[in-house]
């Protein structure tokens, strides 16, 4: 049986959980890709936002190559 997909992922596991490193998610969050919330002193951000952040740049950098 597969493992769920979680919800919140903590900035510092997602390397592990999404195989991005946490300074990339901070760079995200900073370009306004995705936000971070904090609980109780954790930096978490929505897997959600996260695939939808991925989406978006993906575009942006189709959109940005030469034809």
């Amino acid at each position: 049986m597969a493992t769920p997909e979680p919800v919140y992922v903590r900035v510092s596991d997602s390397k592990a959980v999404v195989g991005i490193n946490r300074a990339t998610i901070y760079r995200w969050s900073k370009a306004g890709y995705i936000k971070i919330e904090k609980w109780g002193g954790c930096a978490m951000f929505s897997m959600e936002e996260f695939r939808a952040a991925k989406d978006r740049i993906a575009a942006a950098k189709k959109a940005k190559a030469p034809a």
